[in-house]
C-alpha cells in the first residue's frame, strides 16, 4: 500500500509508500526546525513490543505545536506549508487553494537542498493543481 498524491486536473501523480511520506514530512520539517525534524524520525517509534502508537502521537502533536508556534511568531508562508502538509492524513483527503500554494513554497524551498525525486515530483503535481485551481487528492 501506499499514498499517491494526485492533483484533480490532467497531471502526473507523485505516489510513494506510506513510510516514505513520513520521510518527506521529516525532511519539511527538519528544514524549518531542525529539533522538530527529529520528532519525526521513526526510528525513536518502537519499544519492546514494536511500534507504539502513543508515542507516535505524541511526537507529531509536538510537531504540530511547534510549528504552530513558529507561525504565531513569523506568520512564515513556507511553515504555513510544512504545517499543512505534515497535519494531514498520509493516506485520504484534499489539499485545497491557498493550502497547495503554501505547501508548494514548502517543497521549493525543500528542492533548493534536497534532490530527491519524489520532492519533484510533488512539486509538478502541487504546481499544476496551483496553475490550474485544481485540487491535490490523496488515495
Amino acid at each position: 500500500m501506499g499514498a499517491d498524491f494526485v492533483a484533480l486536473i490532467p497531471s502526473q501523480s507523485a505516489g510513494m509508500g506510506y513510510g516514505y511520506v513520513t520521510v518527506v514530512r521529516s525532511k519539511l520539517v527538519s528544514m524549518v526546525d531542525k529539533e522538530l525534524g527529529e520528532l519525526l524520525d521513526s526510528a525513536s517509534w518502537t519499544g519492546p513490543s514494536g511500534l507504539v502508537w502513543d508515542i507516535v502521537n505524541q511526537k507529531y502533536d509536538a510537531v504540530i505545536k511547534g510549528l504552530t508556534q513558529i507561525i504565531e511568531v513569523t506568520d512564515d508562508d513556507v511553515t504555513k506549508g510544512v504545517l499543512a502538509f505534515v497535519n494531514h492524513s498520509d493516506c485520504d483527503g484534499e489539499f485545497h487553494g491557498e493550502e497547495c500554494e503554501l505547501i508548494l513554497k514548502a517543497l521549493k524551498q525543500l528542492r533548493e537542498t534536497d534532490g530527491d525525486v519524489i520532492i519533484e515530483n510533488l512539486i509538478y503535481v502541487f504546481e499544476d493543481a496551483v496553475d490550474n485551481n485544481g485540487i491535490v487528492a490523496i488515495w
